[in-house]
């Protein structure tokens, strides 16, 4: 098999500009985060009190918050580790309105912070899942 020498530098500018183009693209391409969801509204004599939320995340999104919160390694999140998602994660869904529009008879409900927050990780499914409850009374 013959090998590819290059004589001159204008054979080899086009090789490195494809090159750079590959690499560059592999830089900015990102992962996206799958979630199964269950939404349960809260409804009193007046209206809509609150909507009870369940995120499950896919697995490797569960991967990386384990890797990131399990600090001790057991498999589960403790009281401390759930409180650090908490913060952490509410910092990105509040700028975000907590990826929720609630509109009920054409009107539009502020999305406060979330309330009664927990995690748990699902062994067979090996998932996590964040419940909260939206309070908008």
């Amino acid at each position: 098999m013959p090998k590819t020498k290059f004589t001159k530098l204008s054979e080899l500018i086009p090789i490195c500009l494809l090159t750079t183009l590959f690499l560059v693209n592999i830089c900015y391409s990102h992962a996206h985060i799958f979630i199964d969801y269950k939404v349960h509204a809260c409804v009193g004599d007046s209206g809509l009190d609150g909507v009870f939320v369940n995120w499950t995340f896919d697995r490797m999104y569960t991967q990386f918050l384990q890797e990131e919160y399990d600090i001790n390694n057991n498999g589960k999140l403790d009281k401390s580790e759930q409180k650090n998602i908490f913060l952490n994660s509410c910092k990105e869904c509040k700028k975000n309105k907590n990826f929720a529009v609630i509109e009920v008879d054409g009107k539009n409900y502020s999305i406060p912070e979330p309330t009664n927050f927990s995690t748990r990780i699902s062994k067979d499914e090996e998932c996590i899942s964040y419940t909260f409850y939206l309070p908008l009374k």
